[in-house]
């Protein structure tokens, strides 16, 4: 599922904004290659590996999957990806969220994103069948409209998700931040949280991944359309 939607994501996103160059592709196990644009989808769907990258690298394109879930220490682990990442660079990430040594939830990397001041953010869920799951993306507006320290229901539904995607486009002025979780996020960083998802919400970045949205919407979630360039 996590590199055939990689494959997906990558396809609109160019199609988005093109890629000025290689692009950066890191896998579980933190090994990281260079390859031309045109190279990326076959590298993803059919496993092809390139020649490891010296560790200075910086891309205008990162991919990664499964990164985080052999790490002790996730949050490092995300700031060392990201910081191969040039100001204006995207990244790409993708992670099973079941299954695994290490758990981590969609929020947590929204909440990761704005903390570190990312010019955009894009956060897809997806949920089985593995050939063409469903998928939903967070509803910024409702998030926005429950910027406050209450339990949010959408807790209740992301812990069931198979799988997330990210779409991150770094700024001129981000760098790692410390998110806080909703319930312990003091008065001025709310004011922060709630001016970064007003930003996020009027981006224009695709709702993309081919896919049917689910049966049943989980609350703070909207249908994300299929790879047609639609915006938010």
């Amino acid at each position: 599922m996590i590199k055939s939607q990689l494959a997906a994501a990558f396809t609109v996103e160019t199609g988005y904004r093109a890629a000025s160059g290689a692009v950066m592709l890191i896998d579980d196990r933190l090994n990281a290659s260079t390859v031309a644009g045109s190279e990326v989808v076959s590298c993803l769907r059919e496993g092809a590996t390139a020649a490891s990258s010296p560790a200075t690298t910086t891309a205008d394109m990162v991919i990664a999957w499964d990164a985080l879930h052999n790490v002790f220490r996730p949050r490092s682990t995300l700031d060392d990806i990201c910081s191969r990442l040039t100001p204006g660079g995207r990244l790409i990430y993708g992670q099973r969220l079941v299954d695994q040594y290490l758990a981590l939830t969609a929020k947590w990397l929204l909440d990761y994103f704005i903390a570190a001041q990312y010019a955009d953010c894009r956060i897809y869920i997806l949920w089985d069948p593995e050939e063409n799951p469903a998928v939903a993306t967070f509803d910024y507006r409702w998030l926005l409209s429950h910027a406050q320290t209450v339990y949010n229901d959408m807790w209740d539904n992301i812990t069931y998700a198979d799988a997330v995607l990210v779409v991150a486009e770094k700024g001129a002025d981000s760098r790692p931040g410390l998110p806080s979780q909703d319930i312990y996020r003091p008065d001025d960083e709310w004011a922060r949280y709630a001016a970064a998802l007003t930003r996020l919400a009027a981006s224009s970045r695709p709702r993309h991944l081919s896919g049917p949205a689910p049966a049943r919407m989980p609350v703070g979630f909207c249908e994300a359309p299929s790879a047609a360039g639609n915006p938010a």
